[in-house]
């Protein structure tokens, strides 16, 4: 039953790995599911996020913390597996067995976590039974390798069951900060003299957050990818990856007719990462239907591989580009679909400021998705080529951030923010260019450049 036992070798190394770096870095999702707290009408708890992201390691360091009996099971041990397949009153039998005590009885709550619980779909009938009976006595966490597997499962037999806690790669507030919290838009309302301060009061991390700039461009922020030393062993970790999603995680879907084909659309996918999604060329370079090419871009997007980011189109009164832009939800596999590691590399390829936008629309992702804040992300471009990189809608008010791989920002970089302020009538309340230059500076009212790790939670 206990989950150690289940793990063969490979996993054992995987779970070191991601340990370290749960020890290393707090990660803002062990920060959302401690939010949630298992209140007495909590709902199951489902951990969604690509392969490799810490789901697993999360959980069991989670419930290092819980003060009641922890029960674990995994979804490819076959003692488990045969036990939630089975009948509830046998699961129920064997759950008192564990716990001591009649399920009834329980005085301080069980937590029961299951992994790779989509590997048995029948478990999900048991899980139901047992949250509806017992959700005040025993609280429900579960995860999976494939999250798309798991999403389906939990839609289809626990609907209004499930809080879902997304996991995504690294964040640069994890890195960066020994106890990170999302500050992107309580920081975008700050005065500028509170801003110029708390630049320059980190002034000192600017090499610090440089060096992890550096890795991040070259290595991705896959956990394992990240803590490597070894460029060499993170194209492998980015190969196997790849092979592994595709061969477990899509074969097996019925959105995916064939296997071949939506691996070519995951490449180009995250080749054009930074740029406007357009379907029609998908269609064309792949020879795909145009519908098929759409409902593989879901998949992928369900899958946690790659984000949308909308255009901004409300109440503008101008000609404008209205298809999103598509991100890979980690840079890493940019670089590996165009084999392309090294900083040094990046900047010959002149594909750095396109990079360089993406960690940080991530960025920006990571954080709202995990701790949702409250701000609906979008990016702004009009057919004559004014562009933001990234408007954030909070209530009524906007945004703006440009980004900006220089070391120094000039009056131009503000030219879309402008465009917009002035098309926008009043709703944008400020305008960012975020680059490497490492002090902020006031380049009209509520227009600012300010460190790219600005609204990375630095300490």
């Amino acid at each position: 039953m206990a989950l150690e036992n289940g793990l063969d070798k490979f996993k054992q190394f995987r779970y070191t790995i991601d340990n370290i770096a749960m020890q290393k870095y707090q990660r803002l999702a062990k920060i959302a599911l401690n939010k949630l707290n298992f209140k007495e009408d909590a709902k199951i708890v489902a951990i969604l996020g690509s392969r490799q992201v810490g789901k697993t390691t999360l959980l069991i360091d989670f419930s290092l913390d819980w003060k009641g009996k922890v029960i674990k099971y995994l979804g490819d041990r076959l003692e488990d597996a045969l036990l939630w397949k089975g009948k509830f009153s046998d699961l129920k039998n064997k759950l008192e067995v564990a716990i001591g005590c009649p399920l009834e009885k329980i005085d301080l709550p069980v937590l029961l976590i299951f992994d790779e619980v989509q590997k048995i779909p029948e478990a999900f009938n048991n899980l139901k039974i047992l949250h509806d009976e017992f959700k005040e006595k025993i609280k429900i966490a579960i995860s999976g390798s494939s999250s798309l597997s798991l999403l389906h499962r939990t839609s289809e037999s626990l609907g209004g069951r499930v809080e879902i806690v997304n996991m995504y790669p690294l964040s640069f507030t994890e890195i960066l900060s020994g106890a990170p919290r999302p500050l992107w838009m309580e920081k975008s309302r700050m005065d500028f003299e509170t801003i110029r301060s708390e630049a320059l009061g980190f002034s000192d991390a600017n090499e610090r957050a440089e060096n992890v700039l550096d890795k991040a461009l070259s290595y991705g922020l896959f956990p394992e990818a990240y803590l490597q030393d070894n460029i060499d062993e993170v194209k492998l970790l980015h190969q196997n990856y790849h092979q592994t999603y595709i061969e477990k995680d899509v074969r097996d879907l019925r959105e995916v007719g064939n296997v071949l084909d939506f691996d070519l659309v995951w490449k180009i996918a995250h080749r054009t990462c930074g740029q406007i999604l357009n379907y029609t060329n998908i269609s064309r370079e792949t020879g795909l239907a145009f519908n098929t090419v759409k409902k593989y871009i879901s998949v992928l997007i369900a899958s946690f591989n790659v984000c949308l980011l909308p255009s901004f189109c409300k109440d503008i009164r101008s000609r404008l580009v209205k298809s999103p832009k598509l991100f890979s939800v980690d840079i890493g596999f940019f670089n590996h679909c165009l084999n392309l590691y090294g900083k040094a590399n990046l900047i010959s390829s002149q594909l750095v400021g396109r990079t360089f936008e993406s960690l940080m629309v991530s960025e920006f992702f990571k954080q709202e998705r995990s701790y949702l804040f409250g701000g609906e992300p979008y990016f702004f471009r009009t057919a004559a080529g004014a562009e933001v990189d990234l408007v954030v809608e909070q209530g009524l008010d906007l945004f703006a951030y440009e980004f900006k791989y220089s070391e120094k920002v000039t009056n131009s970089d503000f030219s879309g923010i402008r465009s917009l302020m002035e098309l926008s009538k009043g709703r944008l309340k400020r305008g960012f260019v975020l680059s490497r230059q490492s002090h902020a500076e006031k380049f009209a009212d509520n227009l600012f450049a300010v460190p790219w790790w600005f609204f990375c939670s630095v300490n």
